[in-house]
This record gives C-alpha cells, sequence and structure tokens, in this order.
C-alpha cells in the first residue's frame, strides 16, 4: 500500500491526476451504485470524491461527470465533490464558474480541509458550496472551551450563518462528538 500523500504531487507534477481523478470517479460511483441496489433502504447514501485543482480547470468536466453519473444511474445528489480551500484560491473567477456549472445539474460541492489553508474568508460567499468541512486536525485536538474548540465552534455558526452544512472530520470519541452535537454540527 501506497499512501496517497506519497503519489498525489507526483501525479500532480506528471499530468497524471485527471486520469486518476477519473478513475477514482468511475469507481466511486460504481461502488455507490452496488450500494443503493444491494441496500434500497439507504438510497439517501452520497459519495464524496476529492478532486485536483488541475481538473476544475477542465471544460469537459461537467460532461465527464454526467456521463459518469449516467452510467452507473447515481443520482447527481448522491455526489458530493470535495475541493480543498487551497484549491479554489487559484483561478478563482474560472473555478467559481465551474462550481456554479456543477452545482446546477444537481452534484453538491464540499469545500474540504476548512480553516487549514491560507484563503481569505471574502471569496467565501462567491462560492456555490453545500458543506464546510472541518479539519480532523481541529476535531482531534479539541478540548473544551479550547482553540480548536472554538475555531470549530466558529466554522459551525459561519457554515450556520452560510446555510452551509457543517462537517467534522475524524471523530474519534464519544466526546468529540457530543461536542460537535452541542455545537450544532450536521454532519460528521
Amino acid at each position: 500500500f501506497i499512501s496517497p500523500a506519497d503519489f498525489i504531487h507526483i501525479a500532480e507534477e506528471s499530468g497524471l491526476i485527471t486520469s486518476l481523478d477519473h478513475w477514482m470517479l468511475q469507481k466511486a460511483c460504481e461502488q455507490l451504485a452496488f450500494w443503493h441496489q444491494q441496500f434500497p433502504q439507504w438510497k439517501h447514501l452520497r459519495m464524496c470524491v476529492n478532486f485536483s485543482g488541475k481538473e476544475l480547470q477542465e471544460s469537459s468536466l461537467v460532461e465527464t461527470i454526467k456521463n459518469v453519473l449516467a452510467q452507473t444511474g447515481v443520482p447527481a445528489n448522491c455526489l458530493t465533490l470535495e475541493i480543498t480551500e487551497n484549491v479554489l484560491i487559484q483561478n478563482i473567477s474560472q473555478t467559481i464558474e465551474m462550481l456554479h456549472k456543477l452545482k446546477s445539474h444537481g452534484i453538491q460541492i464540499s469545500i474540504d480541509d476548512f480553516g487549514t489553508g491560507y484563503s481569505s474568508l471574502s471569496y467565501l460567499h462567491h462560492l456555490p458550496a453545500n458543506s464546510l468541512k472541518i479539519d480532523k486536525s481541529f476535531i482531534s485536538r479539541m478540548r473544551k472551551n479550547g482553540r480548536d474548540y472554538k475555531i470549530s465552534q466558529a466554522i459551525i455558526a459561519l457554515s450556520n450563518q452560510l446555510q452551509m452544512n457543517a462537517i467534522a472530520e475524524g471523530i474519534e470519541t464519544f466526546q468529540q462528538l457530543q461536542w460537535l452535537r452541542e455545537m450544532g454540527c450536521e454532519q460528521g
């Protein structure tokens, strides 16, 4: 096994990231379609797929995703594309335009690792995002009323004010779950 941390940057530098993203999207949607078929009571189950910044610059991205969804029979609202906030600020106007196109087809958008990048909050109200994902580094270090607790609380409050869902990554203890519920975090 090779960690993605060991090969993603190489795939991006070599230009193979687009092929890898397409393959991953296809496999993720095939798996979700299988689960929907095997477990009809879970038809609302969604799949989240991370996408690279290079992928968002491709004019054919919307058609590629629509084709995969059509092939697999997965409803568009069951697919969430996760984009890190650092990727969002690269070529921001083109990125926002692409995200609007994707969202207009029912595809969900999530800003991944929120709070860990160097981006400005000024662009946030322009993004057609459905959710903010609180990075697991904040969750794992949470202590009642500590800095990471307050940062998580602020991200949840911000997401609520912007009518987005808050998603906490890396919940490992009942105490973390309880605090996040008390803060109003919708998903984990």
